[in-house]
């Protein structure tokens, strides 16, 4: 199987850093934020669903935030030409 086709690759790896972690952060961090506004609004109030909307908010927001300093990260190995290897 060549590796353009369901293999891994550095072009793909970078790929995936620069256009896919960003579109993650950005989706984990506005749900994190759309369910810690209605939290704090007291949209649900009443309801008994509260603290797995506290979790979701403490996930998403972690998850989000995660993606985003492991792109800041891998970028900072790509700008500076660490990645990917030159022998590939």
């Amino acid at each position: 199987m060549s590796p353009s086709v369901g293999g891994r690759t550095p072009q793909g790896a970078v790929r995936f850093v620069r256009y896919w972690l960003p579109v993650m952060a950005g989706v984990a961090l506005t749900v994190s934020v759309a369910l810690l506004v209605g939290l704090l609004t007291g949209a649900w109030a009443g309801e008994a669903k509260n603290p797995a909307r506290w979790v979701g908010v403490v996930t998403f927001g972690g998850f989000g935030v995660f993606a985003a300093v492991t792109r800041s990260l891998a970028m900072g190995k790509i700008r500076s030409g660490q990645y990917p290897p030159s022998g590939r």
